[in-house]
């Protein structure tokens, strides 16, 4: 799991204090970095950084960290306590289904929302845009763009995409999760390449042309052996039946 603490030591390291907080978020675990309006110029100058030099920092930490990257343009010194009263004012109006909330200034009056809800449907989101617009109303903000994410995610465990590989293996990335969506639907390619590269740079997995994945040694105490019929041992015999019948 990502550190939080680690990302902000880095930033320091880099002398990247135009960033004034960092957060790692639950869902996905992107890392969410906090910049104030303030501090972007058109070119980079003493205390101000740019639009260029940010994507330059959001591209260095997606590599180093092998996870995606988004930036929060905050407005005033009170963006989290602006943020944390719209969080609780739309989880007292919908009985805590709110997991998650975060906002983000496109410019000095709209802001941009990603909002996490349990059991988020069309009629859920129709409301709560309804209601957080009224919110808004009565202030100087106007709402621009929402991003929704359901809070109920069905993704499998490491051990589960491990077994997977080893009765697959040799296997593509696009093989292993058209596999997998058949007891997790929530699995997506974007999602499965990030996981199965930070196996790989762990040296659990082992990456080879054309862009297949096998088990590594250190793997296999993940992963089931043996003569049940339930092991993956079992699977792998059986899936090289299937594929010379």
């Amino acid at each position: 799991m990502l550190d939080g603490d680690e990302i902000k030591a880095h930033l320091e390291t880099a002398d990247r204090d135009y960033v004034t907080d960092v957060r790692i978020r639950s869902y996905d675990e992107a890392i969410l970095l906090y910049i104030p309006r303030e501090k972007v110029a058109s070119k980079v100058r003493k205390g101000l950084t740019s639009l260029r030099q940010i994507e330059n920092l959001r591209k260095h930490l997606i590599e180093k960290f092998s996870t995606s990257v988004e930036i929060l343009f905050v407005n005033t010194d009170s963006h989290s306590d602006l943020e944390s009263g719209f969080f609780q004012l739309l989880n007292r109006r919908f009985n805590d289904r709110v997991k998650s909330f975060y906002i983000s200034f496109d410019n000095e009056n709209t802001i941009n929302s990603w909002i996490e809800v349990q059991g988020l449907d069309d009629s859920l989101k129709s409301e709560i845009k309804e209601y957080y617009s009224e919110i808004l109303a009565g202030t100087d903000l106007i709402l621009g763009s929402i991003q929704w994410v359901g809070a109920t995610i069905n993704l499998p465990k490491i051990p589960a995409i491990l077994r997977l590989v080893k009765t697959l293996q040799p296997v593509e990335v696009g093989v292993l999760s058209r596999a997998l969506k058949e007891n997790y639907d929530s699995v997506d390619v974007k999602w499965l390449a990030k996981t199965l590269d930070n196996l790989r740079r762990k040296g659990v997995l082992h990456w080879q042309k054309p862009g297949t994945y096998t088990l590594t040694a250190n793997s296999l105490a993940f992963v089931p052996a043996g003569t049940r019929r339930s092991s993956s041992d079992i699977d792998r015999a059986l899936a090289l039946g299937r594929r010379k019948w």
